[in-house]
């Protein structure tokens, strides 16, 4: 995660996340910007999270854990 700052204006910082998945045989790979979006890992890491659950079909229980549905 990380965010990069734009110096001079009243703007919340570029929001960006940089991910890859699975670790062992990456199919996807992704990269999330926000612009003046705050910060990486409060905004950015959320989002690029969803889009993984939506490639790999996964759902997402209330108690955070993960569960393989068929496409």
């Amino acid at each position: 995660t990380a965010n990069a700052e734009d110096t001079g204006q009243d703007f919340e910082d570029h929001a960006w996340f940089i991910a890859f998945a699975p670790f062992e045989d990456p199919r996807i790979a992704l990269a999330v910007l926000l612009e003046h979006g705050g910060k990486g890992g409060s905004v950015a890491a959320p989002l690029a999270r969803r889009i993984m659950e939506e490639y790999f079909g996964l759902d997402v229980a209330q108690d955070n854990t993960l569960t393989l549905t068929s496409r």
